[in-house]
């Protein structure tokens, strides 16, 4: 089996998840939990993390990301040459659901320092690219980097390398459908 169709595998969990949060996100679906996590406080006259890293993304991405790994448990070892029970699926869908969210943590601190309002792009080319590299990699980033971290993935680095690589396509794929449904503001 390859490693890349491995890595396919272990992403869809987080992947459908992510899609089905931006739905509830662009519905304003359990809006008492969007509140933003840095709890609208600043430095230097910006938002710490801003108003789109809200308690509902985390809590969503935490709770339903394991729920979808066990539901897809019975497409592991039918294509994954890898030990997995629904347990493991179901520890592996909190790392990576957790992973998920706090990857975009370091971006979003970042974005606020250099004033990027929250959901908004750099208008410069140079960096625009910056940032849609950045956000599109930084929760695959932190999904694949927690997961291996944790020691409970015996994978082989090459599955979490290419889970990260195709985990950035991946955002951008999805990020475009979103935007052309109308689901998102920006592609990026």
């Amino acid at each position: 089996m390859s490693d890349i169709l491995i890595s396919l595998i272990l992403l869809t969990p987080v992947t459908i998840t992510a899609i089905v949060q931006m739905v509830i996100v662009k519905k304003n679906l359990f809006s008492s939990l969007a509140k933003p996590i840095d709890g609208r406080k600043e430095i230097l006259g910006n938002y710490i993390l801003g108003e789109t890293k809200t308690w509902r993304g985390v809590i969503f991405m935490l709770i339903c990301t394991p729920i979808v790994s066990v539901a897809f448990y019975p497409l592991f070892p039918m294509f994954c040459n890898i030990s997995c029970s629904p347990l493991l699926n179901f520890q592996f869908g909190i790392l990576t659901g957790l992973g998920y969210s706090l990857g975009e943590f370091p971006n979003s601190f970042i974005k606020r320092r250099c004033s990027i309002p929250s959901g908004e792009v750099p208008e410069t080319v140079f960096w625009r690219s910056i940032v849609v590299f950045a956000d599109s990699f930084d929760s695959s980033f932190g999904a694949t980097i927690l997961v291996l971290l944790s020691g409970l993935f015996i994978g082989g680095v090459n599955i979490i390398i290419y889970a990260f690589i195709i985990g950035g396509v991946i955002h951008i794929s999805v990020n475009f459908i979103l935007w052309e449904m109308n689901v998102k503001k920006y592609w990026t």
